[in-house]
């Protein structure tokens, strides 16, 4: 491949692309140590999980040949995160570095451990890594730390204690437990239930399913009693039982109703596209949450004006993308489009709303395999925030050939782990 200039592979790092993985293992690491540098302390991804990214990285510092001079970088700095983010990286880093050789590391990760838990109150955090290198030594290590600390309520402890069961035999996590928990009672009272989940002891009253109408919608909307649930209950409704709710929008006598109406309406299509349906979408007092409602809604249905709906939206309020007018395209794009579309989205400018009008933008390619949405795919490849998102969308193409080749060769590197199997898999239809 060709040569990465310095700023293009600081970029490609940033975002997890595959290319300067492929950079480095071809051309050395040169004099880009610094960017490498900085993409382990700093989280830079979008994704809410670490899908490969640390393991990512620590690849790349190993096509390097740079182990010892991170292993130097990431001891002085370890301490140098500004988000749990940038913390879980930087341990899964030193948790590399332990098991290729650095031992010194074991401790490290243990008194980070002892300070970062005071901080983000969760067992994961590190402790996860100190698990993964003294396994059941390091599980008494954490858990002692966690029960010496004020009573932890958080369902943090609860998943951490559950991969605890998943990672060793019943009696074995058992004994972890029990050994670590000393005189304090709250530790000993958290393990007798979760004891009891584990065994499936804990009996739960299942109560019997209340069988929503039409009319309980209607009246929890106009008397602004959303009941839990509220959102997906169109689902199991009719086409007679969804146009009886719909029917009930003109009461609507509050924006905040206008709002709830549309939201019902968020996971299936409209049972019918009234005058008065876009009338109240058109409302200018309408707030956010109540516009994303509506374009949520709207997308689920095929008509004309709806595609005209999302041309007017997006020419006079760019606000709207962020909203997720892009999703309206879902059910009713046409041909050409395409430009609109890679106009509107190049607009996002933080991450955030960049990220959210590209999940927008897979609905409408999700509905729509077409090779003249080409354009719009390179662009979410990138500059998408969310290496994930990289991988849904050769997910979304994988049958097809619509992809170039050079995208899914890149995918081979990418740090999303799901990303590198998809484009082996469709790879094989090249």
């Amino acid at each position: 491949m060709k040569k990465l200039t310095k700023k293009q592979f600081d970029t490609a790092l940033r975002r997890g692309l595959g290319r300067a993985l492929m950079h480095v293992k071809e051309h050395g690491i040169g004099n880009f140590v610094e960017p490498l540098e900085r993409a382990c302390l700093k989280r830079y991804s979008y994704d809410r999980l670490d899908s490969g990214r640390s393991a990512w990285l620590y690849e790349l510092i190993k096509a390097g040949r740079m182990q010892k001079h991170f292993s130097f970088f990431i001891k002085t700095n370890i301490r140098n995160y500004t988000s749990c983010e940038d913390l879980i990286q930087i341990a899964f880093l030193a948790e590399y570095l332990y098991f290729d050789g650095e031992k010194s590391f074991k401790k490290i990760l243990r008194d980070l451990f002892e300070e970062s838990y005071l901080q983000f109150k969760d067992p994961w955090i590190v402790g996860a890594n100190i698990m993964n290198i003294e396994e059941i030594e390091g599980a008494e290590f954490v858990y002692k730390i966690v029960f010496s600390h004020e009573k932890n309520d958080s369902n943090d402890l609860f998943w951490f204690t559950s991969s605890l069961f998943e990672s060793f035999e019943f009696d074995d996590a058992v004994a972890i437990l029990k050994r670590s928990a000393g005189e304090f009672k709250w530790a000993q009272d958290f393990i007798e239930q979760v004891i009891a989940e584990e065994l499936n002891s804990k009996t739960k009253k299942s109560g019997k399913k209340i069988k929503r109408t039409p009319n309980d919608v209607i009246e929890a909307i106009l008397e602004n009693k959303i009941f839990p649930g509220f959102s997906s209950l169109a689902r199991s409704f009719t086409v007679e039982e969804r146009l009886e709710v719909l029917n009930a929008l003109p009461k609507a006598n509050k924006l905040m109703h206008i709002w709830y109406f549309f939201e019902f309406f968020e996971k299936v299509e409209l049972p019918e596209l009234k005058k008065s349906t876009f009338k109240s979408a058109m409302i200018k007092q309408l707030g956010p949450r109540a516009r994303m409602a509506i374009f949520k809604a709207l997308s689920n249905s095929k008509d004309d004006r709806i595609w005209k709906f999302a041309y007017d939206s997006i020419k006079k309020d760019r606000d709207c993308i962020r909203l997720g007018a892009i999703e309206l395209f879902k059910n009713n794009y046409k041909k050409g489009d395409c430009d609109f579309i890679l106009e509107s989205i190049r607009k996002m400018r933080t991450p955030r709303n960049k990220h959210n009008t590209f999940i927008d933008l897979r609905h409408v390619l999700e509905n729509n395999k077409k090779k003249e949405l080409l354009p719009c795919i390179i662009w979410l490849w990138e500059n998408s925030p969310c290496a994930m998102c990289r991988g849904f969308l050769i997910d979304i193409f994988r049958n097809t050939k619509i992809l170039p080749k050079w995208l899914l060769e890149e995918g081979l590197y990418d740090s999303d782990n799901d990303t590198r199997e998809w484009s082996k898999k469709t790879l094989t239809r090249y």
